[in-house]
């Protein structure tokens, strides 16, 4: 009997356990991913981790092999839930060694905090601010990597990492050696991208200073036919090459992805050397959207290549006036932007949280009648304006000008002397005093904060002439999203 009695528990034991697997299997947070085993395709064995996918094993290598085998499932918020193509979309950020510390981890809990699919890409494969960043360039034929002065950088931190960036490094900007060596980030990307999620129809690329309004951008991109080769952003030309402009972020279909990815490899030698000769990245994505047919849908102004802070909002262009427009994206934002932009942003969205889409449509004029306008003054210290007409400088005396009509060179010696030449201009709008220079301005821009010792630097704008200005735009028609 004794034995018996161990042989039933045993058996229920054995049956207990059985059960329990069961029911752990079925569910996600529990059940390992098994590299070899994507029933359905690799699509269908993308795990999450918090927001960020974990690309699986991908045949012939182009995925990124890190694989989490205990995946966490995505806590979507309530206010991410109702923005549309979410699981459409893979959001591919393209960084730098020398600048992803600074830039990329406020995108976090900020620009990235509804995205549920998104990759950070670098020069060095490495773990920022708890996010892995990828390295963009190990896919690069290693005759190129050594044959290429840009490869310099890279070179240096492939053998011994962090400890091979020179201290300018970190600090050269346009021209440097980051910069230089980002070029050839941009087709690679392509490959990976598409290995990283080949189940997203919509690929947009953005880098570390980029900021997307992503209600506008998933809207509008909802209007658009993701089986069609699409190629999407603010155009640039470098002499016969029209292409769209990387920094302010682009988009692009899976079709034109594909497109690209299989002649880029059909002919990689060849496209190695028109990178080679190029000195944008972004312009030899462009040629080569141009090569396999597929020209870029030109995205002005929804897309912009700088900052709300110093935009012309009066701006014309391509037949459109940026004033009606939605906005979708900026370009050379600083951490500190992205905190102000990001909280105008989700102040407004709370403000036309039961608005129609329509209406809650963000743009441009909003822009600058809720964020810049409440933040200009009649005098603000420590700042500078940008104000862009010629420089007025003064080297007479103050009591040589006549303060009634005070003439340009005779009338920039102090801040207050610098108000009245602007208050001369009838078309002038805002003016700054910053190390004894005094510029007037028909355009008005919000600016930044100032480098120069305090005290050195103080603007102003004129602040009736700004009403005027915002009271005394055109109304807008039915300007929404560009289709063709």
């Amino acid at each position: 009997m004794p034995c018996a009695s161990h042989r039933v528990i045993f058996v229920a034991a054995a049956i207990t356990t059985v059960f329990l697997v069961r029911f752990l299997w079925t569910q996600p947070e529990y059940r390992p991913t098994i590299p070899g085993r994507l029933s359905g395709g690799v699509s269908e064995a993308l795990p999450t981790l918090g927001s960020k996918t974990i690309p699986a094993q991908v045949p012939g290598g182009l995925a990124n092999s890190r694989i989490n085998p205990r995946p966490k499932k995505v806590q979507m918020k309530p206010e991410c839930a109702k923005l549309p193509l979410l699981d459409d979309v893979l959001v591919v950020m393209k960084t730098g060694v020398t600048a992803v510390k600074d830039r990329m981890p406020i995108h976090l809990s900020t620009t990235l905090s509804c995205i549920p699919h998104y990759v950070v890409y670098s020069d060095l494969e490495e773990d920022v601010a708890g996010q892995h960043v990828f390295d963009a360039l190990d896919d690069v034929r290693e005759e190129v990597r050594h044959k290429e002065d840009e490869f310099d950088l890279y070179n240096r931190i492939k053998a011994h990492g962090r400890k091979g960036i020179k201290p300018i490094e970190l600090v050269e900007g346009k021209g440097g050696s980051g910069w230089k060596l980002d070029k050839w980030k941009f087709l690679p990307l392509v490959d990976k991208a598409l290995a990283h999620r080949p189940t997203a129809k919509w690929f947009i690329f953005v880098e570390a200073d980029t900021y997307i309004v992503w209600p506008n951008m998933l809207d509008w991109l909802s209007h658009l036919n993701a089986s069609e080769p699409l190629y999407i952003g603010a155009p640039t030309q470098i002499g016969a090459s029209l292409f769209a402009h990387g920094g302010s972020g682009y988009v692009a279909s899976a079709p034109a992805m594909k497109l690209v990815s299989e002649r880029r490899n059909a002919q990689l030698e060849a496209y190695d050397k028109m990178t080679a000769e190029e000195w944008a990245g972004d312009c030899v994505l462009g040629r080569t959207m141009k090569d396999v047919g597929v020209d870029l849908l030109w995205s002005w102004p929804l897309i912009q290549d700088r900052k709300p802070m110093t935009i012309n909002h009066a701006a014309e262009g391509y037949s459109k006036r940026l004033w009606c427009y939605p906005a979708v994206s900026y370009h050379h934002v600083t951490s500190e932007d992205v905190k102000a932009i990001w909280r105008f942003e989700q102040d407004w969205n709370q403000q036309h949280r039961s608005s129609s889409r329509s209406s809650t449509r963000l743009r441009h004029r909003d822009v600058f009648r809720k964020f810049i306008m409440p933040q200009l003054q009649e005098q603000r210290d420590d700042w500078d304006n940008l104000s862009s007409d010629e420089p007025i400088t003064l080297e007479a005396q103050d009591d040589a000008v006549d303060h009634k009509n005070p003439s340009p060179t005779k009338a920039a010696k102090s801040f207050e002397a610098c108000r009245r030449v602007c208050q001369n201009q009838h078309d002038c709008m805002q003016f700054s005093f910053v190390d004894k220079k005094c510029v007037t301005s028909r355009v008005i821009t919000l600016g930044k904060k100032a480098f120069a010792a305090p005290g050195n630097a103080r603007s102003g704008w004129m602040m009736d002439r700004v009403r005027a200005f915002d009271e005394g735009m055109k109304p807008c028609g039915d300007e929404e999203w560009i289709l063709s």
